[in-house]
């Protein structure tokens, strides 16, 4: 009868901790960080995808930011500076560099892009994020990820950082869309700026986005200003 109660009582603990594992699963959070790794003082802009009531639509209060518009605002960074920001709910956009995103004209401002914390919202969501120098180069930088999930680039590989080059040197690059190419390995959409240059080449595989299932969400991504 002993037995018989000691292995109930196991069991009981193991479906216990399988149901914990699964509910807190989804409730890990990412959290973005913004950081200057240059001696300058910058301004970073955060721009937010207007995705609906669902995701964080206003950037007043992320990084500290005051803005009067709710999808856009920017934040000063001393040298060295890093700021931190962790979503309740599912977050979309990019952070520029010293320029507010436009697509021309050429150079327009390199972004860095990201979707995080958007477990549920579709089926098989996906957390992601790279780096848009489709209208040209104007800043280097890096992205790093830390804790949670392992990132990929859709190839069987972990990525752990990605960072963009000047043009004409990004296509190769995992992470990184190169001037002209808004698909990767194309350029459906690429709207002709009046000065545009050359475009460079495009990728012969998908390596562009870095994503991992949004359900394995938590830790750090961090976007980093180099110069």
């Amino acid at each position: 009868m002993s037995r018989l109660f000691n292995f109930l009582m196991i069991a009981l603990v193991l479906f216990g901790l399988y149901l914990f594992t699964n509910s807190t699963e989804s409730k890990n959070k990412t959290t973005l960080k913004i950081e200057n790794l240059s001696k300058d003082t910058i301004t970073a802009y955060l721009t937010l995808d207007d995705n609906g009531k669902d995701w964080i639509s206003d950037v007043n209060g992320i990084f500290g930011i005051t803005s009067d518009e709710k999808l856009q605002g920017g934040v000063i960074l001393a040298p060295n500076q890093v700021l931190s920001y962790t979503s309740d709910k599912p977050i979309a956009g990019n952070i520029s560099f010293n320029q507010l995103p436009l697509n021309c004209p050429f150079p327009a401002p390199t972004l860095f892009e990201f979707t995080l914390n958007n477990h549920g919202t579709v089926n098989k969501a996906q957390e992601t994020s790279d780096i848009s120098c489709v209208y040209g180069v104007t800043s280097i930088g890096k992205i790093t990820f830390s804790g949670g999930g392992v990132w990929n680039s859709g190839q069987n590989d972990t990525v752990y950082t990605i960072q963009n080059d000047a043009l004409y040197k990004n296509t190769g690059l995992k992470g990184v869309y190169p001037y002209g190419c808004t698909t990767c390995t194309g350029r459906s959409g690429m709207i002709d700026c009046n000065n545009k240059k050359k475009y460079e080449k495009v990728n012969k595989k998908s390596i562009c986005n870095i994503q991992r299932d949004a359900s394995k969400n938590g830790g750090v991504v961090k976007i980093s200003f180099i110069k």
